[in-house]
């Protein structure tokens, strides 16, 4: 064997031993990475200096446990104050900036003042009004936070219930006073690029913290949250209709939004996989006089039915044209020699009708022909009711 031939038989070996060894992935396209979801959820409901809300707490739990079903890592704080609420929601906007769809859940008191939102925690007093700086957290630091995902950012305010603290503000009203304190959150028009803002209710109306154990926005959340296949916008409409519905139309949630044209799903339909389709057992039916089971038969197509009627058609037979020829000269006549029964008898053509057949083809110049007795037994053979 020649050097040459053993450096070829060489190189083919080696190839041979490259492909063995890198693994058949590394020529594949790289696999979509997941979406990465975050959320954070705030529920404040045993305030310090207020009477206690009896559902926020139970709705930050059961949304908190919705969305981690639906592969959001989810934070949660439960009647915090104003150190640790702040804190936790500096870790969240840490989280926030990796993730590509980043979502918050208040429960709790919110208040407006000076068309500037404002949510409370726990320990809030709000003897004056200048105390929102150092007890309240305004509803731009959560927008500054979520904003920062890749993709979207979602702010669920379930925070427009009967506040007292209303009040309170009312009264230690001043000269320098921004504007007077007003009932639920007012509208939110700086909303961030990609981000949404959903209110419990419209822009300066309360909403209910609800007689059972969820709020009315929380209980439609929770119910929509478990729908898959349901856009954004579909998702907060479907919210909409059923918080009219719980309240009797009393309560109307409302969104201030900036969003895109890229769809987003809470929960995604699953891929689409080929039905599988199993075999079809043939249909029976049960004959009336005992317990067998009778196949139905094929349908052929020599006797396919009329579509008006649903009946068959026989195909005509050589003896019923020979009847029907054998009429043309006789359809007059009332009695026939030899006893054969008459043709319109047999046939259900009554004397006028035969008679106006044979008119017909007088008129035409010609004799009956085959055709026209084909069309009048056709006619009046397959009439409704009549094999």
């Amino acid at each position: 064997m020649s050097h040459a031939g053993v450096t070829d038989q060489v190189k083919r070996l080696l190839i041979l031993l490259l492909l063995a060894v890198v693994p058949i992935q590394a020529f594949a396209q790289p696999a979509a990475t997941p979406e990465r979801r975050v959320a954070f959820v705030v529920g404040i409901g045993a305030y310090q200096n207020a009477p206690r809300l009896a559902n926020p707490v139970n709705d930050a739990k059961a949304i908190g446990e919705a969305l981690r079903r639906l592969n959001f890592q989810v934070d949660e704080v439960y009647d915090a104050d104003f150190r640790q609420l702040s804190r936790a929601l500096r870790e969240f906007g840490i989280k926030a900036q990796q993730a590509d769809v980043a979502v918050i859940y208040y429960a709790g008191h919110g208040v407006q003042v000076g068309r500037e939102n404002y949510l409370l925690p726990a320990d809030a007093v709000l003897a004056r009004e200048r105390d929102l700086v150092y007890e309240a957290l305004s509803l731009d630091l959560f927008l500054g936070e979520i904003a920062q995902a890749q993709k979207l950012g979602i702010i669920l305010l379930d925070a427009c219930r009967n506040n007292p603290f209303v009040d309170r503000l009312t009264r230690s009203v001043t000269v320098s006073s921004r504007g007077p304190a007003s009932a639920g959150l007012a509208r939110v028009d700086n909303v961030p690029r990609n981000t949404l803002v959903a209110m419990a209710t419209k822009a300066d109306q309360t909403a209910e913290d609800g007689g059972g154990s969820h709020s009315p926005f929380a209980e439609a959340l929770l119910k929509n949250l478990q729908i898959p296949g349901l856009e954004l916008s579909l998702f907060f409409r479907s919210v909409r209709d059923s918080v009219l519905k719980a309240t009797n139309n009393q309560q109307e949630p409302f969104i201030f939004s900036s969003l895109g044209a890229d769809p987003f799903y809470f929960n995604p339909r699953p891929p689409n996989r080929p039905p599988q389709i199993g075999v079809i057992p043939p249909l029976e039916v049960r004959d009336n006089a005992g317990p067998t089971l009778l196949p139905i038969p094929k349908p052929d197509r020599g006797q396919a039915g009329h579509a008006g009627r649903g009946l068959r058609r026989r195909p005509l037979r050589d003896r019923d044209l020979q009847a029907y020829r054998e009429c043309a000269g006789r359809c007059g006549n009332a009695r026939y020699p030899g006893g054969r029964r008459p043709w319109w008898q047999r046939t259900g053509q009554s004397d006028d009708q035969c008679r106006g057949l044979q008119s017909a083809a007088r008129n035409r110049g010609s004799p009956p022909s085959p055709n026209l007795y084909r069309r009048a037994w056709y006619h009046t053979a397959h009439r409704p009711g009549r094999r």
